[in-house]
């Protein structure tokens, strides 16, 4: 299941074949981040970890379409609006 494979698992299997899923395209939602986030900043995923942070590594895909509305502290509760 996605609760017991947190953070990422690359081997897991998230859903079994023929079922469906939730996936958000345009809202709000809060995500704990990996590190300090400022306010109108474009959130970036970090690949090993699942996690949201405001630097692009190596490892870190941007979320075009996406910002952080509130500035937080890594562990913190961040507040993200997603339009993809």
């Amino acid at each position: 299941s996605v609760e017991a494979d947190y953070p990422y698992n690359a081997g897991a299997t998230e859903y079994p074949g023929g079922s469906t899923c939730g996936i958000m395209t345009k809202g709000y939602i809060y995500c704990k981040v990996a590190a300090a986030v400022t306010r109108d900043t474009v959130p970036y995923f970090l690949d090993a970890t699942g996690q949201l942070t405001a630097n692009g590594a190596a490892s870190a895909t941007a979320l075009t379409g996406a910002k952080f509305m509130t500035s937080a502290g890594a562990g913190e509760l961040a507040e993200v609006y997603i339009n993809l």
